[in-house]
């Protein structure tokens, strides 16, 4: 066994029969929880699903009810705003919450609603900065949507990355580029 000094991070990950051994293990030590929601662009998903999502993230954080939740939307669920609240001072509180999107999708009424959801930091899906990749690649933003992004997120959260792929150019046998 190693010990994690103080600052340092715990990335975990457990199957569906062993996450209660898991989170009890983490809880016990007392470690601070940030969310990182991966897999494509979160706001292209519908607005209720982030919301019961990020709710069920902070739920199970809060302990809530005893530990035992509630089902999605069920009877007597507390709204987002509830659990947030609740986290504020729950003994594992979730400390930021990451998602990842698209810069074309960045704009400042987006900003507010990330905001309001709980998000601390985004990654912006860049890929590339050469507008003839992004073109090749069908990427339906360009580079100046890549600046607007970055100098909205800037201004309104500051915890933010760029996630660039690094594309091989011979599979795209791109002349311009090479």
């Amino acid at each position: 066994y190693r010990g994690l000094k103080p600052g340092g991070y715990l990335l975990c990950f457990a199957g569906t029969r062993t996450h209660g051994l898991m989170e009890i293990a983490v809880r016990l030590a007392g470690f601070e929880i940030r969310d990182t929601i991966k897999g494509g662009t979160w706001s292209f998903y519908p607005e209720r699903y982030q919301r019961e999502f990020i709710r069920r993230c902070m739920e199970a954080a809060n302990e809530f009810a005893g530990g035992g939740g509630h089902e999605a939307g069920g009877e007597g669920a507390p709204t987002l705003e509830d659990t947030q609240r609740i986290n504020e001072t729950a003994k594992h509180r979730v400390i930021g919450i990451t998602v990842e999107t698209r810069p074309d999708y960045i704009d400042p009424e987006e900003i507010r609603r990330l905001r309001g959801l709980g998000v601390t930091r985004v990654e912006l899906g860049v890929q590339t900065l050469e507008e003839a990749v992004l073109e090749r690649i069908v990427r339906d933003h360009g580079t100046a949507e890549v600046r607007q992004a970055t100098r909205l997120l800037h201004a309104r959260i500051k915890h933010f990355l760029f996630e660039v792929i690094v594309i091989q150019l011979q599979h795209f046998n791109l002349q311009v580029l090479a």
